[in-house]
């Protein structure tokens, strides 16, 4: 849903959360699955874009997913900023860094 993402956040950043998942591929089963919903037209869409941010480049076969209820939909609807139709996200990397993330 969002058009952009941040590397760091708190002690934690986007790439180093992606070469872990890279490396031991079931240490994304150990963080909250990742919030989903589907719009009328079929189109999936995340909640959670960091988490889902990390594992797109780590390749991951499987991550857990939770479907979203309508309230956090709601909630969340200020994020909608995707102007690339979700296929990509870019990655704020810092210091005017960005990379895409497809």
């Amino acid at each position: 849903m969002q058009s952009s993402i941040s590397n760091k956040t708190g002690h934690y950043t986007l790439l180093d959360n992606a070469k872990a998942f890279s490396e031991n591929p079931s240490k994304i089963f150990e963080l909250n699955p990742i919030i989903v919903w589907q719009e009328g037209k079929g189109n999936m869409w995340t909640l959670d874009h960091r988490r889902l941010g990390a594992a797109r480049p780590a390749d991951l076969d499987k991550i857990p997913v939770q479907w979203a209820s309508k309230a956090e939909v709601y909630q969340d609807a200020w994020k909608f900023s995707i102007r690339v139709d979700g296929k990509s996200i870019s990655l704020k990397i810092g210091k005017g860094l960005k990379e895409v993330i497809e």
